[in-house]
């Protein structure tokens, strides 16, 4: 309460700008009402890997063949414009009001998601390499989680999972090459027991971190993980 009082009194002194269109937002957010439109807008996909599909469905035909560690994933978007764009510059130019724009976006269709299931006892960011966040200055996945936990009021926990060692970066690799690319990268360094894990990444694209980190999280007592991220890319990307 005492945050979006705060919230409220801050855009009444400094109007919201439009991360999109530049033009003043109109309300206590840096995004107009039609652009919302433009990014957070219904898509059919499959509730279980994230990807588009023909119509909402709990699996899709590929994860009734093999599916995810993980039962849920919930994306805010598909990586595509103008949401790729957004995120390019949250992660790699460190434009944080893009950043809280998209969270609050996100965090609204996990309150929508969480309305007729158990919400997560608790919210856990993927973790950066330590020079890969040195470089890069911050980790995006962790902003995200930390802005998540405060608005759906989940406690935060930053340091279950651990990156071992730096991987090469992932982007363009086929699934099978990031299996392998992500073997004894990461560690669990605090037990999950028995805990509804939410898991947190900003894009989602063949689901390989994801699987791989929910499959630790299982193993060391996890009871369930669901993944939460900012975009799902579809599989011809």
């Amino acid at each position: 309460m005492v945050y979006s009082w705060l919230k409220n009194v801050h855009y009444a002194l400094l109007p919201g700008r439009c991360i999109l269109c530049r033009a003043s937002s109109g309300r206590p957010m840096d995004l107009c009402a039609a652009c919302e439109l433009s990014l957070s807008g219904r898509w059919p996909h499959c509730h279980h890997c994230g990807l588009p599909a023909p119509g909402d469905t709990e699996f899709c035909g590929s994860c009734l063949n093999q599916g995810f560690s993980f039962r849920y994933c919930i994306a805010l978007a598909v990586y595509q414009h103008p949401v790729d764009r957004l995120i390019q510059l949250f992660k790699y130019q460190r434009r944080m009001a893009i950043g809280k724009v998209l969270a609050e976006l996100l965090s609204h269709r996990l309150l929508q998601h969480y309305q007729r299931e158990p919400r997560p006892d608790v919210v856990i960011p993927v973790p950066l390499h330590w020079r890969r966040q040195w470089r890069r200055g911050f980790n995006q996945a962790h902003f995200l989680a930390a802005k998540l936990a405060r608005q759906l009021d989940i406690p935060l926990q930053s340091d279950c999972l651990a990156r071992q060692q730096p991987t090469s970066p992932q982007q363009g690799m086929p699934r099978r090459q990031r299996l392998r690319n992500l073997r004894h990268a990461f560690n669990v360094a605090a037990t999950p027991r028995g805990l509804h894990v939410a898991l947190v990444d900003d894009v989602v694209t063949t689901g390989a971190t994801a699987d791989v980190l929910c499959r630790m999280l299982l193993e060391h007592g996890a009871e369930q993980v669901d993944v939460w991220c900012l975009a799902r890319t579809p599989p011809h990307q």
